[in-house]
């Protein structure tokens, strides 16, 4: 059995479908430790990786998964050693399916998703959590589903976990019934800081028009989970610079470090248009300039 530490999805049998679908091992891993139990079921384990993460921390993993992608399951199973997966070819819908995991602690389900652009609905996942709801009739469900999937069309009782990874937002995990520890929270990894929404706390973000000393790259999960606030009021004297769909700005005249800010940026000059900034280098010396951001150019 290899040593989970060693394990990493270039290890994997897959197909291309399958590695794009496939679960980062380090999300895997931290979704595993906080499931932890006797049982489990994996619907559309895909190529196997939760799975065989899963196979670590639970006596025992139904894998189910349809004919064809189920064959890259069970060689990366074999592959590794694990003995404990069970495996079920079918569709997690089946009623003889449903009814052999009637006894399992825990389902958990990351659904396949056409790939697509704009606005989505858990209608358009397959298998749609709902039904897995529905027809399952647990009393503990996780589902990994897509960030971009809107608050308001999620169960309000439903637990909100936007999981970002060295730096970029990848998961948001959905915990229902006994697995449910928090309303929305960011979890930042490989570092394994967690921020949890405070319903007691200011929700308004006073903001800069101009850079202050020091410009701090948010997290994404952050903004994903709508949790500035939370950060903001540990800070202190940090205000919001600038946020949109892809990026989110603080800035402050205190220098702090913390693992939920990508980069920080000292402000070492102002310009008022181009030419003054090119002058502005000039006088610094500046070799080399990476802009990561548009300039304008008036």
């Amino acid at each position: 059995m290899i040593d989970l530490e060693n394990l990493d999805l270039k290890l994997f049998q897959h197909d291309d479908e399958g590695l794009r679908m496939a679960t980062p091992i380090p999300i895997a891993k931290s979704k595993a430790e906080r499931l932890s139990n006797e049982t489990i079921a994996d619907l559309g384990s895909g190529i196997g990786v939760q799975s065989i993460v899963f196979s670590y921390y639970f006596h025992k993993v139904y894998s189910v998964e349809r004919a064809g992608r189920i064959r890259y399951a069970k060689r990366n199973a074999r592959k590794f050693g694990i003995k404990n997966i069970e495996f079920i070819k079918g569709d997690a819908l089946n009623e003889s399916v449903i009814k052999k995991l009637k006894d399992v602690d825990v389902i958990f389900s990351d659904p396949s998703r056409p790939v697509r652009k704009g606005e989505w609905d858990l209608d358009d996942l397959s298998p749609s959590p709902l039904k897995i709801i529905e027809y399952y009739k647990n009393d503990a469900f996780v589902f990994d589903i897509p960030v971009q999937m809107r608050m308001n069309k999620l169960g309000e009782d439903w637990e909100k976990e936007y999981i970002s990874l060295d730096g970029e937002i990848k998961r948001l995990s959905i915990y229902l019934g006994k697995v449910k520890n928090y309303d929305r929270s960011a979890l930042i990894l490989p570092e394994g800081i967690r921020v949890i929404y405070n319903p007691q706390i200011e929700r308004k973000i006073n903001g800069m028009d101009e850079p202050l000393d020091y410009v701090y790259d948010v997290d994404p999960a952050i903004q994903y989970a709508e949790l500035l606030p939370e950060i903001i009021r540990e800070m202190g004297d940090f205000y919001l610079l600038l946020k949109d769909k892809k990026r989110c700005f603080l800035t402050s005249k205190n220098f702090k470090e913390k693992e939920y800010f990508r980069s920080i940026y000292i402000i070492d000059f102002y310009a008022e248009n181009m030419n003054a900034l090119i002058q502005k280098l000039r006088e610094n010396h500046a070799g080399k300039i990476y802009l990561r951001y548009n300039v304008s150019a008036d």
